[in-house]
């Protein structure tokens, strides 16, 4: 899904060893929340360019949109295999990376907000 020689994949190996995850969900919850404005269909142009703040609920929605793009008719099986079946479990992921400094939050985001959002596949 990533290139062999995309120099994130070393920067989240040890975090992905730590938390017993796999360096494919970091990499996919990372280029998710840069893409995410996109998929709201607001922001135009490159993902990197210093997207605007995205809310849990916008992201959630990017969730398969985003998916279907990388992953096609695959889609709902990569997010399960990645274990990310719901909101939640997006949420988790999401403030794993900022306590582990690949992220920013803003104030007043919290890992709840991600709560209860939605269900992107079935267990």
């Amino acid at each position: 899904m990533w290139y062999a020689d995309d120099p994130r994949i070393e920067q989240v190996a040890g975090i992905a060893a730590r938390h017993q995850l796999a360096v494919d969900t970091l990499l996919f919850v990372v280029d998710l929340l840069h893409t995410a404005p996109q998929y709201s269909g607001d922001e135009p142009g490159d993902a990197y360019d210093m997207p605007r703040h995205t809310s849990a609920m916008e992201v959630c929605r990017a969730v398969p949109l985003y998916a279907r793009a990388l992953f096609q008719s695959e889609w709902k099986v990569a997010l399960r295999d990645m274990g990310l079946i719901d909101s939640s479990d997006l949420g988790k992921v999401v403030y794993l990376l900022v306590e582990e400094r690949q992220l920013e939050a803003e104030a007043g985001d919290r890992p709840e907000d991600f709560d209860g959002v939605c269900r992107f596949v079935d267990a």
